[in-house]
């Protein structure tokens, strides 16, 4: 895992790691490696959950996310307001299904039923398609995750295997498969772990799937014996375990990456079956889950390992699927079935609406927070166009670009 004094880096083939130290670095940013290689420091990300003392995420996120007069926050909510249509995807429905920011800044759309990854570069508000070689079929992958080397991992949902994009050189590679055959429907989600392993959450698989980006290689993890259906994402929480968002599972999933243990302990949500899409830290280290079926929004909290039910959100089913944490605290929905976006304000507990996004059923599948402050939505039914949410352009530096490639907030 890297610290904030480098870069590690992986050759397509998986051998011989590179480690470029940052310690030598000019008054420009510019490191130069035997006259031959020349990388400005923009390149580094910060991927380090500290997970030694839980207080320490919090306050990140508290400070980086809700603090006015900061020169990161200027960022503001309007009820009616904020929403705007971004470029078109060209392609068809369901193509996409989440979304991840990587280091260069630009967000890499996860193939569902496309063949080829998408890529959005928020600074010139464009879209291109990037290399082939996701694989065949419909409904794939789930969303994505940021690997410790700057990759991103597919979490597979009907692909037999595990695929792996990188960025900087746009190419896919196919590492291992998950033995769970093809159309199983077998995950839904995941995060990277402290330990540097990717956790995928379970759907219709019963067991977590765990896949190891250091030497490539998928393992099956604990059973969690929810059923079928069971979890659609999973969140990193501030003490270093993962929490599952349940979808037909009756309770939250808890699991702990650390001894690969499932909780089965964890709380009822009583909201029924389909009940959430996503979920989201908030600055205050609880966890917001996306209500997609149930009525209401829910919050887990760590430190007691309850749930609460909130706010309704007025919205008669389907509500939404996946959200990302705006710089201003608030947890931004993305709409399915609502016809607008989403801003739960967990302060207060209540929820407001932007403007109509006019695209029709199903419209996003997840959401992704920015390197401008906006948050970008994964274009699924919505007359195929990005959305793109949030009224100012943000004043944001580095340190805010570092901290949201964390996986705490970087996944689906």
């Amino acid at each position: 895992m890297a610290d904030l004094g480098s870069i590690y880096g992986k050759k397509i083939d998986g051998s011989n790691t590179l480690v470029i130290d940052f310690s030598n670095v000019d008054i420009n940013g510019n490191l130069n490696i035997n006259g031959n290689l020349n990388i400005t420091s923009s390149n580094l990300y910060e991927l380090d959950p500290n997970t030694d003392n839980s207080a320490s995420i919090v306050s990140l996120i508290a400070n980086n996310f809700t603090a006015p007069n900061k020169w990161w926050y200027q960022y503001r909510d309007v009820a009616g307001q904020g929403f705007v249509g971004g470029p078109n995807i060209q392609q068809a429905g369901g193509a996409y299904f989440g979304g991840v920011l990587a280091p260069n800044k630009k967000i890499y759309f996860v193939a569902g039923n496309s063949s080829q990854v998408g890529i959005y570069d928020p600074y010139n508000n464009t879209f291109s398609n990037g290399a082939g070689g996701t694989g065949s079929g419909i409904d794939k992958f789930t969303g994505g995750v940021l690997d410790p080397y700057g990759r991103i991992v597919y979490v597979p949902y009907n692909s037999a295997n595990v695929v792996v994009y990188y960025p900087n050189v746009n190419v896919h590679i196919t590492p291992a498969s998950t033995g769970l055959g093809q159309n199983t429907g077998a995950f839904f989600g995941g995060v990277l772990a402290p330990n540097g392993k990717i956790i995928f959450a379970p759907f219709n698989s019963p067991v977590i799937g765990i896949y190891d980006p250091s030497n490539d290689t998928y393992t099956a993890g604990a059973t969690h014996g929810q059923g079928t259906s069971a979890f659609t994402g999973a969140v990193l929480a501030p003490d270093g375990r993962v929490i599952f968002v349940p979808n037909n599972s009756p309770i939250v999933g808890i699991y702990d990456p650390i001894t690969d243990t499932y909780d089965p302990s964890g709380p009822l949500h009583l909201q029924g079956t389909g009940a959430f899409a996503g979920g989201v830290l908030a600055p205050n280290g609880q966890i917001v889950l996306i209500p997609l079926g149930s009525t209401n929004i829910c919050v887990f909290d760590p430190t007691t390992n309850g749930v609460g039910t909130r706010v309704a959100h007025g919205i008669a089913t389907n509500a939404f699927n996946g959200g990302a944490l705006a710089p201003n605290g608030k947890i931004i929905m993305s709409p399915a079935l609502s016809p607008a976006v989403g801003i739960y304000d967990i302060v207060n507990d209540t929820i407001e609406f932007s403007n109509n996004h006019g695209k029709g059923s199903y419209a996003y599948t997840g959401a992704v927070l920015g390197p401008y402050g906006k948050v970008i939505l994964i274009p699924a039914s919505s007359n195929y166009t990005i959305g793109i949410y949030g009224l100012d352009n943000s004043i944001l530096n580095d340190q805010f670009e570092r901290n949201i490639l964390l996986p705490y907030f970087n996944k689906y």
